[in-house]
C-alpha cells in the first residue's frame, strides 16, 4: 500500500469534512476558516497533556461556542439577533481554542 502524502491526506479530510458539514446541515465557512487553528489546537493538545483527550478537546471547543452562541441569541434584543451569526459563532470558537491553548501552555509550564 502506498503512503499517503500530505496533500492527500488533507483533500481526504476536505471530502469527508465536506459530507459531515452537509449531513449535520452546517455552514462550512466556519470549519474553513478555523480548520488550522483548530489543527494547531489538536496538534498540541496530542503532543501535550493528553492524546487521546485531543479529539475530544475540539468537541468540547465547539461545544462551549455552540452553547455560548445559543445563550448569546437567547439574550438578544430585537428581531433576529446576532447581525452575523457566522461571524459571532467563529469568534466564539475562536475564543474557545484560544483559552485551551493558554491551558496546555499553563499545563507545560507546570510540568
Amino acid at each position: 500500500m502506498e503512503k499517503l502524502s500530505e496533500e492527500e491526506k488533507m483533500a481526504i479530510m476536505h471530502t469527508w469534512l465536506d459530507d459531515v458539514c452537509t449531513t449535520l446541515d452546517l455552514d462550512r465557512t466556519i470549519l474553513d476558516r478555523m480548520t488550522p487553528e483548530m489543527l494547531d489546537l489538536i496538534r498540541i493538545v496530542a503532543h501535550g497533556p493528553s492524546r487521546p483527550g485531543a479529539p475530544m478537546t475540539a468537541f468540547l471547543v465547539g461545544l462551549g461556542a455552540g452553547q455560548r452562541f445559543g445563550r448569546a441569541e437567547a439574550g438578544a434584543t430585537g428581531e433576529g439577533g446576532a447581525a452575523d451569526p457566522t461571524e459571532a459563532l467563529a469568534t466564539l470558537v475562536h475564543e474557545n481554542i484560544d483559552a485551551v491553548t493558554a491551558l496546555v501552555r499553563a499545563k507545560e509550564n507546570d510540568a
